[in-house]
């Protein structure tokens, strides 16, 4: 979190400026609205400096009023603003006030309008935009005039900050249009949500206000809204950076080419081509561009309006599971069960929940709703374990129409999961699964049989030979743990990373007995060629590009980290072409919660389908991965078996009265805050002597499968340790996958 605070002093007053000027002075302004169509800026010049020595000079002269009724000039910086005011009479120093008309120096006015005058000539100047700005905007909420398709604006949901967004047609969604609402798509993650016209304000009021400590991704939304702002004000391209975009909000938004509003669309065109690109797939453009599926928050429009659906339910005449619950139709083809609740999904509705269900947001909740997969006005279980979400239109259509008012009365509120078997009977169609949790697994499975490889050499061999390793993106050597867990003997274990604190930690642990090889982008033919013959190549590149739940992705490009991928592509089809003589078992991992887009992509060029594994089902914290490889385990069903490494309570440390407030750990990432629980973050996980306290890092190793005090090396703080276990794999799930070694390679028993 950035918690810098942006303070400017302005080079020109607006209206901003005059209200702060007039609450200064106590000044009561009595004007609706404040025209600047005739205001322009300058740069200095001699004609500045005396424009300056005039006014100063005029108030030298002793032109003030005692009774200021009539109109006047508040002296601004190089500016002369006209407005209506009424003085207030107060003890202390009285406003300083400019007031031509009631002057004698009739001369110094006549000088000061010719100066004005001569500097309209100058070419340095640049004309504001011609509009007027409500002092007060609230009033004309409730006219959708305001806000028309296409205006840049400052939107607010309850719970969070104001948000830049763009007002979209209901139409261009297939949505029904609400009186005094409006469609907004958020700049930065491109969610959509219908918000009243009174949670709606201009882009340019409240700029100061609303950007204070901005967030990383934030601060990207706030860029976007800003470019298409500078665009449609004419500003040239080499002029659309972000420091000169924010130096042009600081400054009031003055610097303008073509008289238009900048924060209000073109005729004919309110979507701006940096936002076609950039929603292809949510607009249907004119270009016929060929869509994909969009999840769009949809105001309530409850199942039980449809009467010949719900006498259908009630009649038993169409059932549950034959009913898509993710989109409430029952004209769609069902071509699976809902893994969490009775009831059927189409097509489309499948592919969402495989791609959000494991998708947190940035408060370590889950960002799309459990039953549909939407996105727009949620509810979040207060269990710490869970904190799933639901839509407004899910809960009213399947559980009740006052269902949802229930649920905000509730605090805490367990969900439909969360609930005992008896109390899930009062859900009305929404009817939990007793084993969603497995259910969801073998969702994803997908049922791939991998080739019979050719492993003559090993077994022809009078003694198993030591395997040979080859670790891309190796991080803290979670491959080399898990290897030595299972007692293999490992001949060669080359490591390819760049993160200096990863190389510390492994180079205090195991010495010169991994080779380091260095960056992964390095490495030639030539070079791996010295490294061969190798039995194994393992690796998962940085997820972040990837990830659906980073509004900044970007995806694939040369931009991020995520065309990483490609390098070990590259590397492992080098391997294998050099080992021909031999098989290269092989393992690749990454992020869940990614866009199937990006999932189809690295299931083509790795020539198979991943295979999703949780660390719930290992250790004391839910890490649900994709796994791509030719391991016999890969595609093998979840182990069942329960044991104390699976909760929390019995991995803290003994002997200090630790106890375990949750069962396990939600995922733990780079950040700080995923170490707290609960649905706002303020649940620490355990609890010390009868107060509240953070799981250690000597804790959270164990829950890793590391051993203890793994990465407390070179006075590496709480942060940064914490930030190499969030990076890495769990331990017990990557011995596992890699078990069936044990049978092919040399072990130490």
């Amino acid at each position: 979190m950035d918690n810098t605070t942006i303070t400017t002093s302005p080079p020109v007053a607006n209206t901003t400026d005059l209200l702060t000027t007039a609450a200064l002075t106590d000044i009561n302004i009595t004007a609706t609205t404040v025209s600047i169509n005739n205001i322009e800026t300058f740069q200095d010049s001699d004609e500045d400096v005396k424009l300056f020595d005039l006014k100063r000079k005029l108030h030298s002269e002793g032109c003030k009023s005692n009774h200021m009724t009539d109109t006047k000039y508040l002296e601004t910086n190089g500016l002369l603003l006209e407005f209506h005011s009424k003085a207030k009479k107060r003890r202390g120093r009285k406003p300083k006030m400019v007031h031509p008309k009631s002057c004698d120096s009739e001369g110094l006015k006549e000088e000061i309008e010719q100066c004005l005058e001569k500097k309209k000539t100058k070419s340095c100047k640049r004309k504001l935009h011609s509009h007027q700005i409500p002092l007060s905007p609230q009033k004309d909420l409730g006219n959708k005039a305001c806000f028309p398709v296409g205006s840049v604006i400052w939107g607010k949901l309850s719970g969070f900050k104001p948000w830049p967004g763009l007002v979209i047609n209901h139409e261009d969604i297939q949505k029904k249009s609400s009186p005094l609402t409006v469609w907004v798509l958020w700049f930065g993650d491109y969610k959509i949500s219908e918000l009243p016209l009174s949670k709606v304000t201009r882009f340019d009021q409240y700029f100061y206000l609303n950007y204070k400590n901005p967030s990383k991704v934030f601060s990207v939304a706030v860029t976007e809204a800003l470019e298409v702002c500078a665009q449609r004000s004419g500003l040239k391209q080499d002029e659309l950076s972000s420091e000169h975009l924010f130096n042009w909000a600081k400054h009031r938004f003055m610097e303008m080419v073509e008289d238009k509003d900048p924060f209000l669309p073109l005729k004919g065109d309110p979507y701006p081509q940096f936002v076609k690109r950039k929603l292809q797939p949510i607009f249907k453009t004119a270009e016929n561009i060929e869509e994909e599926p969009v999840r769009v928050s949809s105001p309530p429009n409850p199942l039980f309006e449809n009467n010949d659906l719900i006498n259908k339910l009630k009649t038993n005449l169409v059932k549950i599971q034959e009913i898509c619950i993710g989109c409430k139709s029952s004209d769609r083809i069902i071509v699976a069960q809902h893994p969490l609740f009775e009831g059927g999904l189409c097509e489309q509705c499948k592919e969402n929940i495989l791609e959000t269900i494991f998708a947190l947001d940035v408060d370590n909740t889950h960002a799309f709703c459990s039953i549909c997969s939407q996105s727009g006005q949620l509810c979040i279980c207060s269990v710490p374990e869970c904190n799933r979400v639901y839509c407004i239109n899910c809960v009213q259509s399947w559980v009740g129409c006052d269902a949802w008012d229930l649920i905000l009365s509730q605090n805490p509120w367990s969900c439909f999961l969360c609930r005992t078997p008896n109390k899930r009977r009062a859900c009305g169609y929404l009817q939990a699964k007793p084993n969603w949790s497995l259910n969801i697994m073998h969702m994803f499975n997908s049922h791939q049989k991998l080739a019979e490889p050719n492993l003559s050499y090993l077994t022809k061999c009078p003694e198993r030979p030591p395997i040979r390793v080859l670790s891309l993106f190796d991080g803290i050597g979670t491959g080399k743990v898990a290897l030595d867990q299972l007692g293999l003997t490992i001949k060669e274990y080359f490591s390819s990373e760049v993160d200096a604190d990863a190389l510390i930690v492994k180079r205090f642990t195991y010495g010169q007995s991994i080779k380091e090889i260095g960056d992964i982008t390095e490495l030639t033919e030539v070079k791996l060629s010295e490294l061969c013959p190798l039995d194994l190549v393992i690796g998962g590149s940085p997820c972040n590009d990837l990830s659906l739940v980073n509004p900044a992705r970007k995806g694939f490009s040369e931009e991020g980290t995520g065309i990483l991928f490609f390098e070990f592509c590259r590397i492992l089809s080098i391997v294998q072409r050099l080992c021909k003589d031999r098989h290269v078992f092989w393992l690749y991992e990454n992020v869940a919660a990614m866009k199937t887009s990006y999932k189809n992509i690295i299931s083509r060029f790795l020539g198979c389908k991943p295979a999703l594994w949780d660390a719930k089902f290992f250790s004391a914290q839910h890490r649900p991965r994709y796994f791509w490889g030719n391991l016999p385990t890969i595609y093998s069903s979840q182990p069942t078996t329960e044991d104390d490494s699976l909760y929390l309570d019995k991995i803290l440390s003994p002997n200090c009265n630790r106890k375990a407030r949750v069962k396990q750990l939600r995922t733990v990432t780079t950040r700080s805050n995923s170490l707290r629980q609960g649905k706002n973050e303020n649940i620490l996980p355990v609890e010390m002597d009868g107060e509240e306290d953070a799981i250690w890092i000597t804790e959270l190793e164990k829950i890793f499968g590391f051993p203890t005090h793994y990465t407390d090396v070179r006075n590496l703080n709480h942060s940064r340790r914490q930030r190499l276990l969030g990076r890495a794999w769990s331990v017990p799930v990557i011995k596992f996958l890699l078990s069936p070694l044990t049978k092919l390679f040399h072990t130490a028993t």
